[in-house]
């Protein structure tokens, strides 16, 4: 089993300067909170990085595609994505936006959703975004941006479902999307926590 990494207490968080939101909609002037299956409440969610965030453009179905993430002592992360249906992923693949926000009103959901390092946020009022990057490719993005895709089996994506403790050990034997373009790459074996 992988060591996990210390936890955060809330009371150490300290909110990002800026945070960043991915939507499929280019152009936004105003982001408005939503009812997700997260919360109970509309909330507009925000990551601390576009790494975090861009995975989000593509709609994947939760029968054959994972977002994880893994991290290193320093709290440096590594966000990766694990689809077993690469014909649909790739459909679903409309492009779509980041926007960089003001981290001001935005708080962490630590205590809702524990994480061993803060990176999603939330904010319960509509936010007007700072700027914003377009990208026609989720995936290109993606790949670019150093978030390590793995298209894998079924029976895979069953196997890390089982074990998530093993995920990262699994991961580290498979060549991602990154390795096959010569893009992005990132070494998992430097990010041994499950975040």
């Amino acid at each position: 089993m992988i060591a996990l990494m210390p936890k955060y207490k809330l009371e150490e968080i300290h909110t990002p300067q800026f945070l960043y939101h991915a939507s499929t909609v280019k152009g936004l002037k105003l982001l408005t909170p939503r009812l997700t299956h997260k919360s109970p409440t509309p909330q507009l969610f925000a990551g601390n990085n576009p790494e975090w965030v861009i995975p989000f453009l593509i709609k994947g179905g939760n029968e054959w595609c994972r977002l994880g993430a893994f991290a290193n002592a320093n709290g440096d992360i590594i966000r990766y994505v694990q689809v077993s249906n690469r014909d649909e992923y790739q459909k679903n693949d409309i492009g779509g936006a980041v926007y960089r926000l003001s981290g001001k009103d935005f708080s962490s959901n630590l205590g809702t959703f524990p994480r061993a390092v803060p990176v999603e946020w939330v904010c319960s009022k509509p936010i007007v975004p700072l700027d914003s990057v377009e990208f026609d490719s989720a995936i290109k993005a993606m790949l670019e941006l150093g978030v390590q895709l793995f298209y894998i089996s079924q029976a895979q994506l069953d196997e890390h479902d089982k074990r998530p403790d093993e995920g990262w050990k699994k991961l580290l034997s498979i060549e991602s999307e990154n390795q096959k373009h010569n893009i992005g790459i990132r070494d998992l074996s430097k990010f041994p926590y499950p975040v």
